[in-house]
């Protein structure tokens, strides 16, 4: 399968000079090519990610039975996970919904964005982000993520919509496994907010 992403022909042999770290890194450095609005939101969860890292053994105070770092960590960790794949999911559109993807890439890039930094927020003051309705602020926050959450889960329906009319995975049975990964992707990212 030749595309965007994979501008080279699958093969099992293992080239001579290839190696893991430079497999990954040239794989990024091409995401990012293809859509660097999606993957330069999941680089700024890198650093959220460390200073969780960081702080997660030094500060002593719970949320929920966990150490409040905790849940910030694993948000930013699956955002990651999820900006670049559904960057890799949109790059080989052709030319015709690319604005459509432009338009996509940007509200789900600000729409994880608002909702990481509500959850980085919130466990800073030591409260919980999620249906937490304590105050008038909490309560803000907390319909300020609902807001964005709907609108990110609306525009991940368009790209689902765009990349199911367009199949721009090649012949049948690949599109048939990009098929089954949207499937497992909807199946799992209710599992994201646990």
């Amino acid at each position: 399968m030749k595309t965007l992403l994979l501008p080279f022909r699958l093969s099992t042999a293992a080239p001579a000079t290839s190696t893991p770290v430079g497999a990954v890194r040239q794989w990024l450095t091409v995401l990012h090519r293809a859509n660097p609005v999606l993957s330069g939101a999941g680089w700024l969860h890198v650093p959220l990610v460390v200073l969780a890292l960081v702080l997660l053994p030094f500060d002593d105070r719970s949320v929920l039975g966990l150490n409040v770092w905790f849940k910030p960590l694993k948000f930013a960790l699956s955002d990651i996970i999820y900006l670049w794949t559904l960057g890799w999911l949109l790059a080989d559109l052709p030319a015709g919904p690319q604005r459509a993807v432009h338009r996509i890439s940007w509200g789900v890039a600000i729409s994880i964005l608002v909702e990481i930094g509500v959850i980085y927020l919130q466990a800073a003051r030591g409260t919980t982000s999620h249906f937490n309705v304590a105050s008038a602020f909490d309560g803000m926050l907390f319909s300020l993520m609902g807001i964005f959450i709907m609108l990110n889960t609306g525009l991940l329906v368009w790209a689902l919509v765009l990349t199911l009319r367009y199949r721009p995975f090649g012949p049948r049975p690949t599109c048939g496994a990009c098929d089954w990964e949207w499937c497992c992707f909807w199946w799992a990212a209710p599992w994201a907010e646990l």
